[in-house]
């Protein structure tokens, strides 16, 4: 069984579903593609994500999987070397294991919000800006944990050979949406 998932700018992707409930990818692809921020976090709650507010509510595995979703800058991704000043993958990520507490401390504006979702270990950060010109820039990470039911065909960033990486892969993807009104 497949799904076939227009995002927005019509970029397609084809994700294989292993059964079941939906899957986390699928789920926090058309959260993050959601017109409004709102809309995103209920559709992910209706989901059954859970919004966490606080490092120390995570579990050893989602504190790890928040780690890897601050490390796709330091990633390879399709066919592109990333820029690692001169560190190696397990250095890059002992840093962003302690940067974890940092990501709830985040302070919020009009034009900046920050979030960490989880649904067992599947650990999701979104982060909305303006983009400037009327939009606004919504950017989505997942980290799969081992009960996760996808098979990513496209898109997944390269984290083989990384011992501590999410046992069923890494993705991250940005959107650039029409600025949304809040009432």
């Amino acid at each position: 069984m497949g799904l076939g998932v227009t995002l927005a700018g019509g970029m397609g992707l084809w994700v294989a579903l292993a059964g079941g409930p939906a899957s986390a990818f699928t789920d926090s692809l058309m959260a993050c593609n959601a017109s409004a921020f709102e809309a995103a976090e209920d559709f992910l709650r209706e989901r059954g994500f859970a919004r966490v507010h606080a490092a120390g509510d995570l579990s050893p595995a989602q504190a790890r999987g928040a780690a890897w979703t601050l490390m796709p800058p330091y990633l390879d991704s399709l066919g592109t070397r990333a820029d690692r000043g001169g560190q190696d993958v397990a250095a890059l990520f002992e840093i962003q294991r302690r940067a974890v507490p940092g990501l709830f401390r985040r302070v919020e504006t009009g034009t900046a919000r920050f979030r960490v979702y989880v649904r067992g270990d599947d650990v999701m950060t979104m982060t909305q800006s303006d983009a400037g010109d009327g939009r606004a820039r919504r950017s989505c990470r997942l980290a799969l944990g081992p009960d996760a039911r996808d098979v990513v065909s496209s898109g997944p960033l390269n984290t083989a050979n990384h011992p501590d990486a999410p046992a069923r892969g890494l993705y991250s993807k940005e959107f650039i949406l029409p600025e949304e009104t809040s009432e």
